[in-house]
């Protein structure tokens, strides 16, 4: 990986605490990034029903829901959540909180009852609404809703 230890390394030129705090929105934002468009070719016909749908079978969805997944599906996911860590120098312990953080907000946009009111967030009703349309479908993003909006796939709307 391209993680580092000695949270006083410098790069870029920039104050080493700077480059730290910095690197937080950077991740999360390449995360979302190779989320969203792994995300969307799982949506391919013959990925969807025969490896995603996995996922999407299950009614209601709970946060529990967010860790049921077909193995190829959680190991593609799994790169989207450790690629910008390769491509981005991070502190190797926020390496670790970000993570933690990506898995317990998995389970909470899967929660399927907390309403954000945020357009820019991806909140559980939005992915609610993800799992409602199955194969042909909107909120692909996990965090934020800008990939979905500049792609026409964002929905918002209460579900039932």
């Amino acid at each position: 990986g391209n993680t580092y230890y000695d949270i006083n390394t410098s790069f870029l030129g920039l104050n080493p605490y700077f480059y730290l705090f910095l690197t937080i929105p950077v991740n999360l934002l390449l995360m979302d990034t190779f989320f969203y468009f792994l995300h969307r070719i799982a949506h391919i016909s013959i990925l969807y029903n025969n490896i995603h749908n996995y996922h999407h079978k299950y009614r209601p969805i709970t946060s529990w829901i967010s860790r049921v997944s077909h193995w190829i599906d959680s190991n593609i996911e799994n790169i989207a959540f450790t690629m910008p860590f390769v491509l981005i120098p991070t502190y190797f312990p926020l390496m670790w909180v970000l993570l933690m953080f990506t898995f317990y907000w998995g389970c909470l946009i899967h929660d399927n009852k907390l309403d954000l009111n945020n357009k820019y967030i991806n909140c559980p009703i939005s992915h609610g609404i993800h799992h409602k349309y199955g194969k042909d479908n909107y909120n692909f993003s996990y965090y934020f809703t800008h990939w979905d909006r500049i792609c026409g796939t964002y929905k918002k709307k209460k579900i039932n």
